[in-house]
């Protein structure tokens, strides 16, 4: 063997000399043609060297990892793996710095083909030289070499399978590096910034905020001891950019993410045009405005992100193209998201689409998998293509497949793949989809709402989990999510940008909690808890109008219960103030407009104002006109808009709205697949549109197919479902004035089973139909001097208000039913006196009595213990006698209203979108 210090020719030292210059060139300045000419003056002197010279060998190879850099053609690579092979192979014993530099060979082979033998090969190699060295050897440089390559290896490997025991070696080995370099080392500024990255890493995994912190110093310190003319400066800057970016998410302040931006900045001033890191500085810069963006709304820097993402994707370099494709696709999605640009989604599909197809195996392709997959799921929500819908659970579904069960990404790809599936559910209502979705969500999922304490709140996987207990009743899996949104908020630093949608799905998930319990004080910390948010958001900025929808869904609840107009007149505000701030093209703005149609109907309900019909129609009409006629969502916009244009002829005796709302009904219909959960709703709300033509034409025809409608509907729900009772209570209306048409008997008698069963189904499940039921029933029967029957409808009718006023006694329709007690406690009075049962009759006079005097006995006491926890004993005791003497003159009240009136069917109440 020839080695270092063998004589060479006159000719040899000149082109040695040459091709160590064309190497320092392309160090320094990026030079191309200086990389080529390393390559092609390396090779001349190993051929004349006859491949024997193991440093000559090692120079050709780094001159071919240069080149591959700078050029990223593949077979520079494979040809460098070759090359150090041989020199390896050169050297017996195995001799450390072979060993290394065919293990970083392998390392940059895995970066670009993602084949994790080269990994393995690379790690056992490293592993070897640290193990062929003398532990006596007197150049600790080279020790400290293969440590570092050894740290960056494992952390390589860590990426890829998610062991946290790879990371913690890595970081181990990393500072072993630094400890034992010497200040003089010019490799030691090296070793600082790759500490620096894994302890970044590090506290990405475990949480660990001091290890971010001393990744802060050691880029500090990197930065601080690198000449201003260094080459080596605008990667050291764009390193502190980085971690600055990585400690802002987990809590840091503001100023981190400004400072992450300039640095980013000032990396990439400091290097000349044609730097080969030029590239990489973009990309750090890329991705620090799109993350200011996500935090402020600053539509300027997402543009100036995407243009700096286009420019690196667009260069020859393989490997950084890779590596942008994810960044470049995840902007585009977000540019989408805020301007509704179409344009920018087909982009983003292309991109995945384009990594995937020429790089299957680079190492991120789950990444990319899971961005094509929320990308064309997007692109479903636009259009309604139930083909896109599909794709987009089969690439989530691969991307979570690919991704290591402790790998810090598999949570928000669970997330991503069980809103692809409630959405697939929400569409065909396949019992499958909702099963594999709750799976995904559960605690037993790998990944997936993991206990102990969380490296960084999982965001997505919560939201997913959120969104999926919309389409589930309430029980132990909203106990669970509840308990551990507050385990999160609790342990979370206050000024970390995830706090924000932290507090938003704790709201909504204690919003659909008090759904199930009816438990105020849920929905009263659903408001703070929205109201904190917003105070936290950059105004204006991207999360604005989905925070105001929710805090608007909060307050038209509570306005539900408590019965404040101020709450209805500020859910109104901020869905109005939503909407302002959305672009007239952003995807979300049409389900904005839906659920400002719905509170505008609230108010209508509440004050009839004959304006505020029309606004509601107007809206809902701008909504239906904002969607593409295909989407997703399209059936509820016109479902809601032809509920609204039933309103209108009840309000004008216009039977012209009543025509059109039947053919927008109809429109619904076609959109829905039979078995969409959306299809009952619409059905049963279209045959209730049927009857009230009937009644205007008074044409049999019409009556009767409201009856097979509504009948079919009823046929083909569970006896569980929510809304049954308000379907059977319409079929059984239906019917009733069918026989009074024709007399048939059997008519009356199903009419009779129908009310009855909506009576008992409600009053577990929707008590307002259950009594209102109770009315309709009991009214029917007293016209016909059916007495037995209208005494059992009031008694069914009075124990369900019985049950309700036990257990719900804070409830703003509470009046309602208090009249309504009034109605049904009379009505039974005077069946029981027609059967010439006298002490029946004075006992159901009595329990609607007692029915008034407990609630404002309950009403006394909330008032009286709000006096007293105040401080006002003695106003307290003032009210009380107050009330003695009020409660002794009720026998004096006015005479209870009598049964009858207008037959009341209903339309499904109106839904709001979650999308």
């Amino acid at each position: 063997m020839s080695g270092p210090d063998a004589a060479l020719p006159e000719d040899i030292d000149i082109l040695v000399a040459q091709a160590d210059a064309a190497r320092e060139r392309y160090a320094a300045t990026g030079d191309l043609d200086a990389a080529d000419r390393a390559v092609l003056l390396w090779r001349r002197i190993n051929a004349d060297g006859a491949l024997s010279d193991t440093e000559f060998l090692t120079e050709l190879g780094h001159a071919l990892l240069d080149r591959f850099e700078a050029m990223g053609d593949p077979e520079d690579l494979d040809e460098a793996r070759v090359v150090y092979e041989a020199a390896h192979g050169a050297e017996r014993p195995e001799q450390p710095f072979t060993l290394n530099n065919l293990a970083n060979c392998m390392r940059v082979q895995y970066e670009l083909s993602g084949a994790m033998d080269l990994l393995d090969s690379a790690t056992s190699a490293l592993r070897r030289a640290l193990e062929h060295m003398d532990p006596d050897d007197t150049d600790p440089d080279l020790r400290c070499t293969l440590l570092d390559n050894l740290g960056l290896t494992l952390a390589e490997r860590y990426d890829r399978n998610g062991d946290g025991e790879d990371l913690a070696r890595a970081v181990e080995a990393h500072r072993e590096a630094v400890a034992m370099s010497r200040p003089d080392d010019p490799n030691r500024l090296l070793y600082l910034t790759n500490l620096g990255s894994a302890l970044q890493a590090h506290c990405d995994l475990a949480g660990d905020r001091s290890a971010m912190d001393e990744a802060v110093r050691v880029y500090q310190e990197a930065i601080d001891s690198t000449d201003r003319d260094s080459p080596e400066l605008p990667l050291r800057l764009a390193n502190l950019s980085g971690v600055l970016l990585a400690r802002h998410r987990r809590g840091g302040s503001f100023s981190d993410l400004d400072d992450a931006v300039s640095l980013a900045q000032s990396a990439l001033a400091a290097g000349p045009p044609s730097s080969a890191d030029r590239e990489r500085q973009m990309h750090t810069l890329a991705e620090a405005l799109r993350m200011r963006y996500e935090d402020r709304g600053a539509i300027d820097d997402l543009t100036l992100a995407i243009t700096l993402y286009r420019a690196v994707h667009a260069t020859d370099r393989s490997a950084l193209r890779a590596s942008c494709a994810v960044g470049l696709a995840g902007a585009l999605v977000a540019g989408y998201e805020q301007l509704g640009n179409t344009d920018a989604l087909t982009e983003a599909v292309a991109v995945c689409r384009q990594a995937l197809s020429t790089s299957p195996s680079f190492g991120r392709e789950p990444a990319a998998l899971a961005l094509l997959g929320r990308a064309v799921l997007e692109g479903y929500r636009t259009t309604g293509d139930g083909q896109a819908l599909d794709e987009a659970v089969r690439f989530l579904d691969q991307a979570l497949a690919l991704t290591p069960p402790r790998a810090p990404a598999r949570g928000g790809r669970a997330g991503d793949l069980a809103i692809a599936l409630l959405d697939r559910w929400d569409a065909r209502g396949t019992p499958e989809d909702l099963a594999l979705a709750s799976g995904l969500l559960s605690h037993d999922s790998p990944g997936v709402l993991p206990g102990g304490e969380a490296p960084e709140p999982p965001v997505r996987e919560l939201n997913a989990a959120t969104a999926g207990l919309r389409f589930a009743a309430p029980g132990p899996q909203l106990d669970e999510l509840v308990a551990r949104l507050r385990e999160l908020l609790a342990t979370t630093p206050p000024a970390a940008p995830v706090v924000t949608p932290l507090l938003d799905n704790l709201a909504v998930a204690l919003r659909l909690r008090h759904a199930g319990s009816g438990d105020v004080e849920d929905l009263e910390t659903a408001v703070a808890l929205h109201r904190r948010a917003l105070a936290s958001t950059t105004a204006g900025g991207p999360r604005m109008p989905g925070l105001l929808r929710e805090l608007a869904n909060d307050l038209l609840d509570r306005f539900s219960v408590r019965g404040q107009v101020m709450d209805l007149e500020e859910s109104l505000a901020c869905l109005n103030e939503a909407v302002a701030l959305t672009p007239p093209t952003a995807p979300v703005r049409h389900g904005l407009l839906n659920d400002l149609g719905n509170a505008l109907r609230t108010r209508y309900e509440h004050t009839a104002d004959s304006d505020t019909l029309a606004e509601t129609l107007a809206t809902f009409r701008q909504a239906v006109d904002s969607a593409v006629s295909t989407a997703p969502d399209q059936p509820v916009y016109l479902d809601n808009l032809a509920s609204t244009l039933v309103d209108h002829h009840l309000r004008t005796s216009d039977v012209s709205a009543l025509e059109e709302a039947l053919q927008v009904y109809d429109r619904a219909l076609a959109l829905l697949p039979a078995d969409s959960p959306e299809a009952p709703r619409t059905a049963a709300n279209r045959a209730g549109c049927l009857w009230h033509l009937w009644r205007v034409r008074e044409d049999a025809s019409l009556l009767e197919a409201a009856v097979v409608a509504l009948r079919d509907v009823v046929d083909r729900l569970p006896g569980t479902a929510v809304f049954r009772p308000l379907y059977i209570n319409n079929l059984a209306c239906f019917l009733r004035d069918r026989h009074q048409l024709s007399g048939d008997p059997s008519d009356a008698d199903e009419a009779t089973a129908l009310f009855r069963n909506a009576c008992r189904d409600g009053a577990a499940t929707e008590v307002l139909w259950s009594v209102q039921a109770a009315l309709n029933w009991a009214g029917w029967a007293q016209s016909r001097g059916e007495h037995r029957q209208a005494a059992e409808a009031c008694g069914r009718g009075l124990a369900v208000l019985r049950q309700v006023f036990r257990r719900q006694a804070t409830r703003a329709h509470k009046e309602s039913w208090l009249k309504s007690a009034e109605v049904l406690s009379a009505g039974a009075a005077r069946a029981h006196a027609a059967l010439g049962d006298a002490r029946a009759a004075v006992v159901a006079l009595e329990t609607g009595r007692a029915m008034l005097l407990s609630e404002a006995l309950e009403r006394n006491h909330v008032v009286l213990d709000r006096l007293e926890r105040t401080g006002f004993r003695g106003d307290a005791e003032r009210y009380r006698a107050a009330v003695r003497q009020l409660t002794a003159t009720v026998g004096d009240a006015a005479s209870p209203s009598p049964l009858g009136g207008p037959p009341a069917i209903s339309l499904q109440a109106p839904k709001n979108t979650d999308r």
